[in-house]
């Protein structure tokens, strides 16, 4: 009995098809929120910093 893969028997030893590129738009859109995240993130630690310091 053969014990190969039904693709193997078949001679279909192509590689898988490589997934498609980034959407640079997409990509652009991730970059900004990340970067407006980290600084809002920033602006919240400075305020932070700034109460403990001046004790308000």
């Amino acid at each position: 009995m053969d014990q190969q893969p039904p693709d193997a028997r078949a001679g279909n030893t192509a590689a898988p098809p490589a997934a498609p590129p980034p959407d640079p738009d997409r990509t652009a859109k991730v970059a900004v929120r990340v970067l407006a995240a980290v600084f809002v993130a920033s602006l919240v630690a400075a305020v932070v910093v700034a109460v403990v310091v001046l004790h308000w």
